[in-house]
């Protein structure tokens, strides 16, 4: 009941009905889910994420991209198959949030290239 429960956080977060469907990254709300699912999932996330900002300089691209360690770290974590499905939801919605952070972060690239 918790997976759903956080995916429904998640997605309520991002697409709030009460603010035309428009909302914020669900970064914040990832966190808390993280803590209730599996507390040493949100540490080596986030230390995936830390690893990616130090090596690209620029924290939102590396959350929308650290995301996707998630289902991997759940599988490693918690050893049941619908962990890493549900991660992978989870990543998509919040990495769906990001996709400006990724071109911005792409064109800053090329504007420095």
């Amino acid at each position: 009941l918790v997976l759903p429960t956080a995916v429904m956080v998640i997605l309520g977060h991002n697409y709030n009905l009460f603010l035309s469907f428009r909302g914020g990254k669900g970064l914040a709300c990832m966190i808390g889910s993280l803590l209730v699912i599996s507390p040493m999932a949100f540490v080596y996330v986030f230390a995936v994420i830390g690893l990616i900002a130090l090596l690209i300089r620029d924290v939102n691209t590396a959350a929308g991209i650290g995301v996707f360690s998630l289902p991997f770290v759940l599988w490693f974590q918690e050893g049941h198959w619908l962990f890493p499905v549900f991660g992978v939801v989870i990543a998509l919605l919040v990495a769906s949030k990001h996709r400006n952070d990724f071109h911005n972060f792409s064109e800053r690239r090329r504007k420095t290239a």
